[in-house]
């Protein structure tokens, strides 16, 4: 029914027009105003959500980031670690190697492979397994294999082929392992 009808049919009744259409005009805009409210609701849920995610995807990212770097720094610092013990226990099997040839006694030797057995432990802390089993063969070859066979009277060249035959293989061993291990680390690809 059109404007013109309904204002018939009110007029009939004793209603005044204008009210009718006031009323109705009302009610149209209460239904345009829901209306409007409705998709405001709804595109503000919508950015909502969107807001939600993209900062989720920022905070993602961002823990991403923060744990990478702390990766790296961890890796840079074990890295540094392990060259400071690997050197300082190398050094060590270094004095003994002088001290032996040099003809230091028993006391002195035995200091010194003292010396080894606490920064073998100390390497064992922060290096691989392997690296750190090839320090312990070579800390037991300088204390017990060594240390038993000589005395105040082993010559200068028993001493030198003592460190030749049984330091020395083990030395370069444990060396090149080494070598092998810190240019992994320095090309994390493996080629």
């Amino acid at each position: 029914m059109d404007l013109a009808g309904v204002a018939a049919v009110v007029g009939l009744m004793g209603i005044p027009v204008t009210v009718v259409i006031a009323r109705w005009q009302l009610r149209s805009a209460l239904d345009q105003a829901q209306l409007a409210y409705r998709a405001a609701i709804e595109a503000a849920e919508a950015a909502h959500r969107t807001a939600l995610q993209q900062a989720e995807a920022a905070h993602r990212t961002a823990l991403e980031v923060a744990h990478a770097q702390i990766k790296a720094d961890h890796d840079k610092w074990l890295e540094e670690a392990q060259r400071t013990s690997f050197h300082a226990f190398q050094s060590a099997v270094g004095r003994f190697r002088r001290k032996l040839e040099e003809g230091a006694n028993r006391r002195e030797l035995l200091n010194t492979a003292s010396d080894l057995h606490d920064l073998q432990y100390e390497l064992s802390l922060v290096c691989p397994e392997e690296l750190s089993r090839l320090a312990r063969n070579l800390y037991s070859a300088c204390r017990f294999e060594v240390l038993h066979r000589i005395d105040d009277y082993t010559t200068h060249a028993e001493r030198v082929a003592l460190y030749d035959t049984m330091i020395k293989p083990l030395r370069v061993e444990i060396t090149e392992f080494a070598r092998a291990h810190f240019e992994r680390r320095q090309d994390p690809s493996g080629s």
